[in-house]
């Protein structure tokens, strides 16, 4: 499907923004993330990545969600399309990385008095 190749070409496009510095995630719970971009045409994203865990089998949910009009973009979940478990898997790790070194910079900003 030349979607697919699309949207991996997508993902590690925001694997390279999250390693640049230029996409901020947040912590929605402890296996969900998110981040907020705005498009070139002032509308507003909002990006998830969840990871279900080995209770079953590892699989990842991902979302793309135009918030200014309220309408999922793109919902991919592994469980059905196990074609991106490795590229989600490997946006899951950058992602929870830039989450934990911020955090860590955070508390350690605490102490540094």
């Amino acid at each position: 499907m030349e979607a697919s190749k699309e949207y991996i070409s997508i993902i590690n496009g925001l694997i390279k923004a999250t390693n640049e510095g230029k996409l901020t995630w947040k912590r929605e719970n402890p296996s969900t993330f998110f981040c907020q971009k705005k498009t070139s045409r002032g509308e507003t994203a909002i990006i998830s990545i969840q990871y279900i865990g080995p209770s079953m089998r590892n699989y990842f949910i991902f979302n793309v969600k135009n918030a200014s009009i309220n309408e999922i973009v793109l919902n991919i979940d592994t469980m059905l399309n196990r074609e991106f478990v490795e590229i989600l898997q490997k946006l899951y790790r950058i992602v929870e990385s830039s989450v934990d070194k911020r955090a860590i910079d955070f508390l350690q900003d605490l102490f540094q008095k």
